[in-house]
């Protein structure tokens, strides 16, 4: 839960000032830009939330957009071109023939579930690492859209609507009647676009910082490496048992830096045996678009407790995903969904965080040395200082957090 401080309280307040008095200089740009930077960091999804009682997130989700709508198009983004910002992926964000600043509430909402739904071929990790080194890409600026779908949330969120002739059940169930006749936004469905912007814009920053870990450099942690399974049991367990021992079992095209990465960090059968459990929680979390389980758990407060119900909420004929075979996670560039439930059996002290448990929080990541975070098709490390980190195989991230922690002095946690 989000511990509200005097900071929270200081940009809510300069936010609500700036809206209730057009007298005094609005806040410049480059300000919103840094209140977004605070409203994701250090503002909780995942609190509690209701209709008549928001949490900190929609209080000042809600105020950013109407700070926003403040602004005109040119001031937010002077470069911005719908014709071209949303690249080759045009026809599948672009569902109306109108720019966002004109669009509808119901235009606006299909955009959105239209970016959740596309996130996951938007943002990769190319597969060479030359092309890897600096990090995931994105094909297109999702930042600048979010920005200006956020923009067009605040006008609906500001503005009150005159009832003209018969409106459609679609139109009347985004909308409540006051008493004074006019139509105004419901709080549920403004809440529900921003946990998915929230959700969204979070995990896309977080990936497009996310450094690149490769073989080559996960081959000078393993001095330490050595160190910490010295006197580990994995070394005590049967060769037959794992699912790669001697030099033969390598592809000869491998480099002798990523087969040292699995020669390091060997896994066995009790290892995948063990994690069947973890590996279904994974997976299902893999595949739902970013802000997915946070709607269904702010929609249905009472009724959510676990990942299942909202892989079903959305995708009714769900066929959950099956763990490969030992000897296909023992070579390199496993599967990271596939392969981060064995490694948590090798490192249980590294705990997995999902955006409903903290991913992306600041007071979540800031608890301990080292956290996975497990997003749209990702697996990331993320370490107490908020650095993100990335790789073709997830035994180079562990055998960055093991070297870390080893040095450190903080590798076994209270």
């Amino acid at each position: 839960m989000t511990s509200v401080t005097s900071q929270h309280i200081e940009i809510l307040y300069r936010l609500h000032k700036n809206l209730s008095s057009p007298h005094i200089t609005p806040i410049s740009i480059d300000e919103i830009h840094s209140i977004i930077d605070f409203w994701l960091t250090q503002t909780c999804r995942h609190d509690t939330s209701t209709i008549s009682k928001p949490n900190f997130m929609h209080i000042m989700g809600i105020s950013l957009c109407a700070a926003l709508q403040q602004r005109s198009l040119s001031e937010i983004d002077p470069d911005f071109s719908e014709e071209t910002i949303f690249g080759e992926f045009k026809n599948l964000l672009i569902l109306y023939d109108k720019p966002i600043a004109d669009m509808t509430w119901q235009e606006l909402q299909d955009t959105i579930t239209a970016v959740q739904i596309e996130f996951r071929h938007i943002v990769y990790l190319p597969e060479k690492r030359e092309d890897a080194t600096g990090g995931i890409c994105s094909h297109i600026d999702l930042y600048r859209i979010l920005i200006m779908l956020l923009r067009r949330m605040g006008f609906w969120a500001t503005h009150k609507l005159e009832i003209q002739g018969e409106q459609s059940e679609v139109f009347l169930s985004n909308f409540e009647q006051e008493k004074s006749g006019c139509l105004k936004l419901r709080q549920a469905v403004l809440h529900e676009a921003l946990d998915a912007i929230h959700g969204i814009l979070s995990m896309y920053i977080i990936l497009i910082n996310a450094k690149f870990i490769s073989a080559d450099e996960a081959a000078d942690f393993y001095v330490q490496i050595k160190s910490f399974y010295s006197s580990s049991k994995i070394e005590e367990d049967s060769d037959e048992d794992a699912g790669i021992t001697e030099a033969e079992d390598f592809d000869p095209a491998l480099d002798t830096v990523e087969a040292k990465c699995l020669r390091k960090i060997p896994l066995y059968n009790h290892h995948r045996e063990a994690s069947l459990d973890g590996f279904y929680e994974v997976s299902m979390v893999s595949d739902l678009s970013p802000g997915a389980i946070i709607q269904y758990k702010n929609k249905f407060r009472y009724l959510f407790h676990s990942i299942s119900q909202v892989i079903f909420y959305h995708h009714p004929s769900y066929a959950r995903q099956i763990q490969q075979p030992l000897t296909n996670l023992t070579c390199y560039g496993a599967n990271p969904v596939n392969l981060l439930p064995l490694l948590r059996q090798v490192e249980p002290s590294i705990p997995i965080l999902y955006e409903h448990t903290g991913a992306g929080l600041t007071t979540a990541t800031h608890k301990q040395k080292f956290s996975w975070l497990v997003t749209t098709g990702f697996v990331l490390l993320i370490d107490d200082a908020s650095n993100v980190y990335c790789a073709h195989d997830l035994r180079c991230l562990l055998a960055f957090a093991i070297s870390s922690k080893t040095s450190s002095g903080t590798f076994i946690p209270e």
